[in-house]
């Protein structure tokens, strides 16, 4: 009996219980074969059972310790940078506006790196620099802006991690230089999409097993916090997450977005489900949502829509602009905008990793305006 397997080999009730229920949703979505279920909880186990499984995102700092880095320098609590803007996934929930955009779907590489030299040298960033997407392992150049990322910050004295995001699709094909950066102390965040007991899911928690293992063999203590997991799908303690959707979409013709405008973006911006400063195009940007929407408009053709006119017009703050500025657009990051009133301020929440349909993907070029009459 695979109940006797299972309990054999885990102590915590806790978790004997959510493995149970797995197993019962394992038996009835029947994916896989028997010895094919057990090898893969196997080793979905091994992955579980890793320090940096479910750990917190953010590193944690005093309020003194932000105040003593502000004195300095403008701060802020974590960077985003977008190293292609395009995923092989479809996530309905997606907030940084990947969900339409095709896997060609690219930035400006060579732009991009010298963003980076301009503006880590004039900020501090104390949690971590997210080098991110899209899918960033479907960039081929994402390991070169990872290592310079890492050399600027050892440069310019920032107290941050690095950090370098994944679904995982193309651990295989991109281990060697991952772990390479990991033994600098570039730290690794994989989320799995799909559970362990589908045959998608099943692929990508075998990958990452054997990405953990190969980790081993070159020397990388794998709970030493450069190893970060998460599920998508459910919460450490084995309940589902759910998402909701962050604009409008209406189905009716192909696929269409539209602003919410529930009239309250007080309220909006207390879901934002990423808060965070976005380096995109020579610009830091409030929030993802806003930085990425021409490409997402480009895909569903409602770049010249006017319910979307007032958003586009957002300036974001050039990385070349006085101190002043630069403090300014980080605190713009912590509180309420009018740009808030695009996402909803009564959430409708759904089972999370629900896809939208793929075949609607487009890909779409990096609009690269000469202005955004920045501020």
């Amino acid at each position: 009996m695979y109940e006797d397997w299972i309990a054999s080999r885990v102590n915590s009730a806790n978790y004997l219980k959510t493995s149970l229920k797995e197993l019962k949703l394992a038996k009835k979505v029947n994916q896989l074969q028997p010895d094919r279920l057990k090898e893969i909880y196997r080793k979905a186990s091994a992955i579980r059972r890793l320090r940096g499984f479910w750990v917190t995102n953010f590193k944690q700092t005093t309020d003194e310790e932000v105040a003593e880095l502000e004195r300095e320098r403008p701060t802020t609590r974590l960077l985003s940078i977008h190293v292609i803007n395009g995923c092989n996934l479809a996530c309905r929930a997606c907030n940084h506006n990947s969900s339409l955009l095709g896997i060609d779907s690219r930035v400006d590489i060579d732009q991009l790196l010298q963003d980076i030299e301009v503006i880590l040298p004039k900020i501090y960033v104390w949690s971590h620099i997210s080098v991110i997407g899209g899918e960033p392992l479907l960039e081929p150049r994402t390991r070169e802006v990872t290592k310079r990322i890492w050399e600027l910050c050892q440069e310019t004295n920032q107290p941050c991690n690095v950090k370098l995001f994944s679904n995982g699709s193309r651990l295989k094909q991109e281990k060697e230089w991952i772990v390479d950066e990991m033994l600098k102390g570039v730290v690794f965040r994989l989320t799995f999409h799909k559970p362990w007991y589908t045959i998608e899911g099943s692929k990508n928690y075998e990958n990452a097993y054997d990405f953990m293992e190969y980790a081993k063999s070159r020397g990388l203590d794998v709970n030493d916090g450069t190893f970060e997991l998460s599920e998508a799908f459910r919460y450490d303690d084995g309940s589902p997450r759910q998402w909701f959707d962050l604009v409008k979409y209406d189905y009716s013709d192909g696929i269409k977005y539209y602003p919410y405008e529930d009239g309250n973006p007080v309220e909006s911006f207390k879901h934002c489900s990423c808060p965070n400063s976005q380096l995109y195009n020579g610009h830091l940007w409030k929030c993802p949502m806003i930085s990425y929407l021409r490409e997402s408009l480009a895909v569903t053709g409602q770049l010249e829509d006017q319910e979307w006119q007032k958003y586009l017009d957002y300036k974001p703050t050039s990385i070349t602009g006085t101190e002043k500025e630069l403090r300014k657009s980080f605190k713009e990051v912590l509180v309420p905008h009018d740009i808030c009133n695009m996402c909803s301020a009564n959430p409708k929440w759904f089972t999370a990793t629900e896809q939208l349909d793929p075949k609607r993907k487009k890909h779409v070029e990096m609009f690269q305006p000469q202005t955004y009459d920045t501020v």
